[in-house]
């Protein structure tokens, strides 16, 4: 059983680490490998022209021959249907080869732009040839792989044609076998409509890719060109109504050199005049349309479509950083002016306190002090707080300690001039003053009953006391009859 040591684990993790930064390392020296002279700069840009149009060609001539193998022939397929289903596909196959390779591509993936590119500078004129062989190379590998998907139908019909069972129009027509890859006039076309066409066509094509190439046209960004690019070719075959249209002519010599190298009838693959008009007929158009565009439409004075959007990513860097600001000052004003309010209250409460004066102030000190003596007195009486409470009792059977039979005070207070008036039957003034000064001495009833007699307590306000004032006998009219509650001595 094979053990993992700390030390086996650290380096596995060392490598998963490093493996990033050794891929990197190795492609850094691979591109600068490639790249280091001219020569090898000029050899990876002819690839790169082979693989595009590889790429944006072979779909193309596959759905035009899956057309072909249908029962009906391609004589019986309108050429409506047909222009729709090649359309659909160029577009898409024009936009992934764009994505695929133009940005190492040198020679714009097709020999008309390579020549345009060449007059204004951006591709040399000594290299210029190479890459035009390169797409010619493309085109003839795209034909030669369609022919070799599609050998099983082309096979049998070719046999027939051989052991002269089929015309030659079965074969060599706009209509015949081998019209996907040598792209005839169709013989009922005239060759005034069909310059016409293609020329107008092609500098439409022209127009829009240098658009959309433009470095100074802010509607298109750089990653919109291979739409745009797609969508103007599919058009252009879209709209091809008399079938026929020369819009790449190194698609088509390489599908005729294609054509020579698998059947061996140079003179049926290359007619003259439709192979002059394959190489020629379609510059006219492309050359009508860079003029149109960057001649009338272009103007190159202004800035360039990625200074422009810099300049705009600085002006909305500017504003955000100003409404930040502002929102800064502005909450910082709300809380000036918050604390500016309460000072303000603050000085206004000062001046309040200070125009009372004096009085008020020792009228604010004494209240607190004359609300707690009262509670005091209160609870000492366990009455409800009035200004006057008076109590009819009568005291039947009771005996009150040794001295004569009466009432005396059960309530107690700190100070006996604040409860006075304490009345029994019979007892005057002197009995009153005794009961005052035993306030403090709490007496409890066993049982009794009160009625009839009347004796009242009396309480002043607590602002007579604080001026020593002497409570007043009460009314004998005025009393209160009830039960007596039972006090204990405490």
């Amino acid at each position: 059983m094979s053990t993992v040591t700390l030390d086996h684990v650290d380096h596995l993790i060392d490598d998963d680490v490093d493996r990033p930064l050794r891929y990197e390392i190795f492609r850094a020296k691979w591109d600068s490998l490639k790249t280091a002279t001219h020569l090898r700069r000029v050899f990876l840009g002819c690839l790169v022209e082979i693989v595009g149009v590889f790429i944006y060609t072979t779909p193309v001539l596959c759905a035009v021959y899956g057309l072909m193998s249908s029962p009906s022939g391609l004589d019986q397929i309108k050429t409506p249907f047909l222009n729709i289903v090649t359309s659909l596909t160029c577009t898409l196959s024009v936009c992934l080869a764009v994505v695929v390779c133009m940005s190492s591509s040198r020679g714009y993936l097709h020999p008309s732009f390579t020549l345009m590119t060449s007059f204004t500078g951006l591709c040399s004129w000594y290299e210029a040839p190479f890459y035009i062989v390169s797409q010619i190379i493309g085109g003839f590998l795209s034909t030669t792989v369609v022919v070799g998907i599609y050998w099983d139908t082309i096979r049998p019909i070719w046999k027939a044609y051989k052991m002269g069972l089929l015309p030659e129009d079965k074969i060599w027509s706009s209509t015949g076998l081998l019209a996907g890859i040598i792209n005839v006039k169709p013989h009922s076309r005239t060759w005034g409509p069909v310059f016409l066409n293609q020329t107008v066509e092609c500098a439409m094509i022209a127009m829009v890719v240098s658009a959309a190439l433009d470095s100074t046209n802010v509607f298109v960004a750089p990653t919109m060109v291979p739409l745009m690019s797609g969508a103007i070719f599919g058009l252009a075959l879209l709209a091809n109504e008399p079938g026929y249209i020369v819009d790449n002519f190194a698609i088509w010599i390489g599908g005729r050199t294609t054509c020579t190298f698998i059947f061996g009838r140079a003179d049926l693959c290359f007619p003259k005049v439709d192979t002059l008009n394959v190489i020629f007929g379609g510059l006219p158009g492309y050359a009508l349309g860079f003029l149109c565009y960057w001649l009338l439409l272009a103007d190159i004075r202004r800035p360039s479509a990625s200074t422009v959007m810099q300049q705009a990513e600085l002006e909305a860097e500017a504003v955000a950083e100003t409404a930040q600001r502002i929102h800064a000052d502005t909450k910082a004003l709300k809380a000036e002016k918050r604390a500016m309010a309460k000072l303000h209250e603050q000085q206004r409460r000062l001046q309040q306190l200070q125009n009372r004066g004096p009085q008020n102030e020792i009228r604010m000190s004494y209240e607190p002090r004359q609300h707690q003596e009262e509670q005091q007195i209160r609870q000492r009486l366990a009455c409800p707080p009035l200004e006057h409470v008076q109590v009819a009792h009568e005291v039947q059977g009771m005996r009150m300690g040794e001295g004569p039979t009466g009432v005396r005070s059960a309530f107690r207070s700190s100070s006996p001039e604040r409860l006075r008036s304490v009345r029994g039957h019979g007892n005057d003034d002197k009995e009153d003053d005794e009961v005052g000064a035993e306030g403090d001495d709490v007496f409890g009833f066993d049982q009794g009953r009160v009625s009839a007699s009347v004796y009242s307590i009396q309480t002043t306000p607590s602002s007579h006391l604080e001026r020593g004032m002497t409570p007043t006998r009460a009314s004998q009219n005025e009393s209160v009859v009830g039960p007596l509650p039972n006090f204990k001595r405490q």
